[in-house]
């Protein structure tokens, strides 16, 4: 390598980190870089030989300009709160619990035990009820016979037996306190009851 492309190597390396300087310094300053014209291999060897500024017999007319738009550095500046972070990768996912199970509804079986106790439990509360509630009164026997009557058919007599002895009614007469002579039959009487007037009265066959 000859000396002198040793030179032109070294002037334009040190003309290459001017321009990246300026253009750096630029940057900082908020202000677009200003375009510098392109070095021609004639300007650097007339630098290299007569030591001249490089493009210094380039004509005026001969210069074209470059348009270079402004950097803003303002839209280079992060802008806080319109990023969403999603999930982290790096970190163990831990997945939700699972919903629980739908209870399930009783079987066959159990239907049958539930209704089997709900049976008895109502039969206890019925008979609860009924032995709580004072006895209803019930109509009096009948605990003698009839045997026959005779007499006028306008004044008929009944004749009755208790099983010890023997006692005579006519119709509307009271036998035995308990129970009224409705009616006399050949066959039969009709006795009503006297502390039961709404029932209907008993029919007793002779003999009975």
């Amino acid at each position: 390598m000859t000396p002198r492309t040793k030179k032109l190597l070294l002037l334009l390396g040190g003309c290459v980190g001017l321009l990246l300087l300026t253009r750096a310094g630029s940057l900082f300053e908020g202000k677009a870089p200003v375009a510098n014209p392109a070095l021609r291999v004639g300007d650097l060897e007339s630098a290299g030989t007569s030591g001249t500024r490089p493009g210094a017999r380039r004509k005026k007319g001969q210069e074209q300009p470059t348009q270079v738009a402004e950097l803003e550095i303002s839209r280079l500046e992060a802008h806080g709160g319109q990023y969403q972070t999603g999930r982290n990768l790096f970190v163990f996912y831990q997945p939700p619990p699972p919903p629980p199970p739908k209870p399930k509804g009783p079987s066959p079986e159990e239907l049958a035990r539930i209704r089997a106790a709900e049976d008895a439990q109502r039969r206890a509360e019925e008979a609860a009820r009924l032995a709580a509630e004072p006895p209803k009164p019930t109509p009096p026997t009948i605990d003698f016979s009839y045997l026959g009557s005779f007499g006028p058919d306008k004044r008929r007599v009944a004749v009755f037996s208790n099983g010890e002895s023997l006692f005579n009614a006519v119709v509307g007469e009271v036998v035995e306190g308990k129970f009224r002579l409705v009616s006399i039959g050949y066959e039969s009487v009709e006795l009503a009851y006297v502390d039961f007037p709404d029932l209907r009265p008993a029919q007793l066959p002779v003999g009975q």
